[in-house]
């Protein structure tokens, strides 16, 4: 975690394994802020392992949004692919609706009620 003194963080996320002794991250480069939520979602039709979703918020300065006000949020889906052995990037999208930021909730909440958005996206192959 990587924070610069004010009032955010940054996080990178990894899913080590050990391969001929050594630490690999099954996971491409994913980094996200205070802001943010990430869960682990058992959906075997969509991937052997669990996938690795997130969202992540999109500060838009021009409409003048605070750090903490309500967002949209980026969402990104990341499958195991058993071809090269690791997570791969499925499906990635802007939310339509804003969410609450940390200003008006104790946590960021974003992805359950974008759960059949995600779906979605998963069943027809977009994003």
């Amino acid at each position: 975690m990587f924070s610069g003194c004010g009032s955010g963080t940054l996080t990178h996320l990894s899913l080590l394994t050990v391969r001929d002794g050594e630490f690999v991250d099954l996971l491409p480069n994913v980094e996200l802020t205070n802001q943010s939520e990430f869960r682990f979602w058992d959906w075997p039709h969509f991937s052997t392992l669990p996938l690795r979703v997130t969202a992540d918020f999109l500060w838009d300065f021009d409409a003048g949004e605070t750090h903490f006000a309500p967002h949209r949020y980026e969402v990104h889906v990341y499958a195991f692919d058993a071809r090269t052995d690791r997570y791969l990037l499925r499906i990635s999208y802007a939310t339509k609706k804003k969410y609450p930021g940390l200003e008006n909730s104790d946590e960021v909440r974003v992805l359950e009620a974008e759960n059949p958005a995600i779906l979605t996206k998963l069943q027809h192959g977009a994003g």
